[in-house]
């Protein structure tokens, strides 16, 4: 039957189905060949897909390397960096058995101006406004040495700055510094962050860190440099400075930063009313009357003779004080103090005699010596030959001066020229405002004949109006109204100006009021100056003449009066017209 079916079939159906069979499976392979391919092609678009992705992701992605924080800081070994006010400074401190010492003056600069090192002695001298505590160098206070000395230079004990100084200071470690906050005057950017932060090295993403900040921490904004694609260049509390990005910024506020701690002020000695001062100009020995006008000085409460000035290195001083001088003014219900004067003698060194404390100490003890010896009721400090290199000495004079002084009941003032950014670094008027008991303000010598450093000698007012305004503004910034005196004149500058060059002869009240009169003039009042101005031209010079008088002095009254000042000073007594104290008794009302 099987070979029947076999010869029921034609050769050619036979061929046919292995042709079938073959495009079968030929068709077969091709789609597993197709599926294949589209498998690797789609493997492959996947692959470049993921690879194009990180390539990406590596270029847009921020750094995670972390940068060494001591590089930044520059320090090695047992240096200790020193960040004072957000600024990193080229000073270094010292590790010493584990313990941080800073350069003692860096301390003074960068920490505390009354801690005060004498070189000479290898002395740690530090006032907290009640008394003077000397240290030498290795002396141990509380188990520990304030003062060391390596190589030549003597460190203070940070330890000892923080638990004493007026300054707010932190040190962080890994890497060890000592980041500061002194100034106190100062505008800050102050930042407050809005999420986590990465202080970055540069303003940009790319840039390694150095470390990590909070949401709602404080940084400083760093006015060193500026702001770079959307980075904001800031100084983090630890010292640490960089960059963050600017959208993790909530708040920026300029403003003064807050002091944990605060500078002592001295205890206070004064008077029982309103202070009225005159300077007495005493150029010789042996001068016992009292100004002429004294009698008509009802507003007068205290009289300045200028007896006290610096003569010597050694501390030595030369005094014309005399008892029957202090009997009078007594007498008469005026309180006396000297002055103290640096600048009658030029055969010392300010740093010999202030900066020694050897030498500082027998001058404070010869001035108030002589207090005592003429029953005086105060000091009168008027140094103006100090500079910017014996700022410091200058200032711990004072302030030992004022201690010593205050125990023997002495009132201490001050004299100082009106505020100027030179004169503010070389006389520091606030810590001179804690210190004295009164700042009296010299608010005249507007214009000299002593070529100043900005300007050439030029013909004009002794104290115009605007001068003594700014002068009150000025000092107030620093000290409080209560302590603060405005100093004003009784004398006038007569200018002569010829083509090659100005000079100027001091006149009174009445020598001015005598020349206008010889001269046939009649005075204008001027109300930019707020004085009578006469100017004449004789022979080849031209004279100038800004007048001082009854009504220029009411109206420098009324214009310290208006800054919320009560206490005056006039330099100086014998060069006023009698009937100026009245005017002057409207205003120094004497409870």
């Amino acid at each position: 039957m099987f070979e029947e079916e076999l010869e029921g079939r034609s050769g050619s159906d036979y061929d046919d189905s292995q042709t079938l069979l073959a495009e079968d499976r030929r068709r077969a392979e091709v789609r597993k060949i197709r599926k294949y391919v589209i498998i690797g092609i789609a493997g492959g678009l996947a692959l470049v897909a993921l690879v194009t992705a990180i390539v990406l992701w590596r270029i847009n992605a921020p750094s995670s390397d972390q940068e060494d924080i001591s590089t930044l800081l520059n320090i090695s070994g047992d240096e200790v960096a020193i960040v004072a006010d957000t600024e990193l400074k080229e000073e270094k401190g010292i590790l010493v058995d584990d313990k941080v010492y800073i350069p003692s003056a860096a301390a003074s600069s960068y920490f505390d101006d009354r801690l005060y090192v004498d070189k000479s002695e290898g002395i740690l001298t530090y006032i907290d406004g009640k008394k003077i505590k000397d240290i030498k160098v290795k002396e141990k206070v509380d188990g520990k040495k304030p003062l060391i000395k390596r190589k030549g230079e003597y460190y203070i004990l940070l330890d000892y700055i923080i638990a004493n100084g007026a300054c707010d200071c932190v040190q962080y470690n890994d890497p060890t510094r000592a980041v500061v906050f002194k100034d106190r005057n100062r505008q800050y950017g102050i930042i407050t962050l809005q999420e986590d932060a990465r202080v970055r090295k540069g303003p940009g993403k790319k840039y390694p860190y150095y470390e990590d900040i909070k949401a709602g921490d404080i940084v400083y904004a760093d006015a060193s440099k500026k702001p770079e694609n959307e980075f904001t260049p800031i100084v983090a509390r630890d010292g640490v400075s960089g960059y963050i990005p600017t959208e993790c910024i909530r708040s920026t506020e300029n403003n003064v930063r807050e002091f944990e701690s605060k500078p002592t002020s001295f205890a206070r000695k004064k008077m029982s009313e309103n202070l009225c001062l005159g300077w007495h100009n005493i150029s010789s020995k042996g001068i016992t009357s009292l100004p002429a006008n004294i009698s008509e000085a009802k507003a007068l409460n205290v009289l300045c003779p200028t007896w006290i000035a610096i003569k010597g290195n050694h501390g030595e001083i030369e005094s014309a004080a005399n008892s029957e001088y202090v009997s009078k003014a007594h007498s008469a219900g005026k309180k006396v103090w000297s002055t103290v004067s640096d600048f009658k003698y030029k055969n010392y060194k300010h740093a010999e005699v202030l900066g020694k404390m050897k030498n500082r100490r027998r001058l404070i003890n010869n001035i108030i010596s002589e207090a005592k010896k003429y029953k005086l009721d105060g000091l009168n400090v008027d140094f103006e030959d100090v500079g910017t290199k014996t700022s410091k000495a200058y200032l711990q004079f004072f302030r030992e001066l004022v201690i010593y002084a205050h125990k023997e009941k002495l009132i201490v003032s001050t004299a100082v020229r009106p505020v100027t950014e030179y004169n503010n670094a070389v006389f520091n008027y606030a810590e001179q405002g804690r210190v004295a008991d009164y700042v009296i303000v010299m608010a005249y010598d507007e214009h000299t004949t002593k070529k100043q450093k900005d300007k050439d000698v030029e013909a004009g007012s002794v104290a115009s109006i605007e001068f003594v305004k700014k002068a009150c503004e000025d000092i107030l910034a620093y000290v409080d109204a209560e302590k603060t005196a405005i100093g004003l004149p009784f004398y006038t500058r007569l200018w002569k100006e010829t083509k090659k060059k100005i000079t100027a002869e001091v006149l009174d009240m009445a020598g001015a009021e005598e020349w206008v009169w010889k001269n046939g003039l009649s005075p204008k009042w001027n109300d930019e100056t707020g004085q009578y101005y006469v100017e004449k031209k004789i022979g080849k010079a031209t004279y100038k003449l800004w007048s001082e008088n009854n009504k220029s002095i009411e109206t420098k009254l009324s214009a310290v009066k208006a800054a919320g000042i009560e206490n005056y000073a006039f330099w100086a007594v014998g060069q006023e017209q009698g009937f100026v104290w009245h005017t002057v008794g409207e205003y120094a009302k004497l409870s």
